[in-house]
């Protein structure tokens, strides 16, 4: 079964210099694009879970600021 892939190989040996060059600089391209793409992608999954950490650090301190001045309240004593 030829599914065409001996032409197409065949045919890169017998490009000029300067297209092979142009090949492998697209490819190296092409790599740190998706490289790029993948730690962006990441970056922006760092940020967002230390933004739900900060979130989750401010209803804690607001939670315990309630149970202290309801506390506080039950037992006569008024907290800051």
């Amino acid at each position: 079964m030829d599914f065409g892939f001996e032409d197409h190989v065949s045919a890169f040996p017998n490009l000029q210099i300067s297209h092979k060059l142009m090949v492998a600089f697209a490819a190296v391209v092409a790599i740190i694009f998706v490289s790029s793409a993948i730690v962006y992608d990441r970056l922006h999954v760092i940020e967002a879970a230390k933004n739900l950490r900060v979130h989750t650090t401010d209803v804690l301190d607001t939670l315990d600021g309630a149970v202290r001045n309801a506390v506080g309240i039950r037992f006569g004593a008024f907290s800051e």
